[in-house]
């Protein structure tokens, strides 16, 4: 597995607009997020970088797009308030 018995780092990016921190999750130079992204585990909110990969994952149907319509969670947040 890619991250058992392997030293995880994290990039701080900052704070988004609701002060949440923001990092890249990275094992030696792989990011961990943009593989949840790129295998439709996680959407690109935010971070341009990984469109292109969000835009193949829904187009080959992988992760969470094999769903029909997979709700984002910024939605289902919003809708369960």
């Amino acid at each position: 597995t890619l991250i058992y018995k392997n030293t995880v780092f994290l990039e701080y990016k900052g704070k988004d607009r609701y002060k949440r921190h923001v990092s890249v999750v990275r094992v030696g130079c792989q990011s961990l997020n943009e593989l949840l992204v790129k295998f439709g585990y996680a959407w690109s909110y935010m971070s341009p970088e990984y469109r292109d990969y969000e835009f193949c994952a829904k187009q080959h149907k992988v992760g969470l797009r094999i769903q029909e319509s997979p709700e984002a969670p910024w939605l289902y947040r919003k809708r369960t308030k």
